[in-house]
């Protein structure tokens, strides 16, 4: 008969081996394995600003992973404000196509250190005391389980990290302190068929106080920041990106206003127009949710004048008709 005490080491043995199954972390892991799973994009050299050393923001892939040639529509916004980027393919370097079988087991997380870490080596035009975490989906709920990994070593804390749609299935931990350096954004689309799925919006809104912010944007579903429009099958949830030019322009102001303020000098100032624009952003969404509540309350409530006259005449010619068909007592 097997001891109790060795039945509890063999399950634990057998979590254990479970976890690095989902994850896939190579032995030894360092900043050197991710160089081949890595995508550069750093902006031209400005005239005026020289060969000034600038900020990184370092990107964590969602569910769907990234290909060699897949460039996340962040990029060029953020080359055009000078700002770098570094776009992860972490399921790449664990032998994956991508994460949608891995559940809501973390596990890269880790690879945004070891990312900053090569850039200190590597990429001589990044500062790497100035750096902000952005994701989606799976990515942004890793970027928001980062915080352990950074602020020791010769490491900063990040300025920022911006969540997109994160959490799982009524999971959506923070590691970040409310009180702590690091400004944090989660951003979801009030309609996103993912937050509603077993509370996983309202456990992520329930994380704001302090230096933590929950944005929930009307009237946008899921993936609203992004240009794909696959569909996916998460946790048995069929979740459809819906890209929203409207909802993107304000998240992106939200992006640009924390990270202006929060890093000295700021980046190129060619994006300061965005701050401006963001009223005006608010301002066509509010007027979009208008024109979509308007048209849901005809739907609901009755029709259009057009299509009231129409029935009028449809139901006078009809009563016509009747009329002359009628038999005469």
């Amino acid at each position: 008969m097997t001891h109790p005490a060795a039945l509890r080491l063999r399950r634990l043995l057998l979590l254990l081996l479970a976890t690095l199954a989902i994850t896939g972390c190579p032995a030894g892991a360092s900043p050197d394995d991710q160089r081949d799973h890595v995508l550069w994009f750093l902006p031209p050299i400005d005239r005026q600003e020289g060969n000034r050393p600038v900020p990184l923001v370092v990107m964590l892939e969602g569910q769907g992973g990234t290909s060699l040639t897949q460039r996340s529509p962040w990029v060029s916004w953020f080359l055009d404000r000078g700002i770098a980027v570094a776009q992860m393919r972490s399921a790449a370097l664990r032998g994956r196509h991508d994460w949608l079988a891995a559940g809501c087991t973390l596990g890269y997380a880790i690879d945004a250190r070891d990312v900053l870490e090569l850039a200190r080596h590597e990429q001589p035009r990044i500062d790497t005391t100035r750096f902000a975490l952005l994701g989606s989906g799976r990515g942004g709920t890793e970027a928001l389980n980062s915080a352990s990994y950074f602020g020791r070593d010769g490491l900063a804390m990040p300025a920022a990290v911006f969540a997109f749609a994160p959490g799982c299935a009524g999971w959506c931990p923070v590691d970040y302190a409310p009180d702590g350096q690091t400004d944090i954004h989660i951003f979801y689309g009030q309609d996103d068929p993912w937050g509603r799925h077993r509370d996983t919006l309202d456990r992520c809104r329930a994380q704001a106080g302090g230096r933590i912010a929950t944005h929930i944007i009307p009237g946008a579903g899921h993936g609203f920041e992004g240009r794909s429009q696959d569909v996916q099958v998460i946790d048995g949830v069929t979740v459809r990106q819906q890209p929203n030019a409207i909802a993107a322009e304000i998240a992106r102001s939200i992006v640009w206003q924390t990270l202006a303020l929060a890093w000295t000098p700021p980046p190129y100032t060619a994006g300061m127009a965005d701050v401006i624009n963001l009223n005006k952003a608010r301002k066509a969404l509010a007027k979009q949710q208008q024109k979509a509540q308007a048209a849901a309350n005809r739907v609901s409530f009755g029709t259009s004048k057009v299509s009231r006259t129409e029935a009028r005449k449809d139901a006078e010619r009809a009563a016509k008709d009747l009329d002359g068909k009628k038999i005469e007592d």
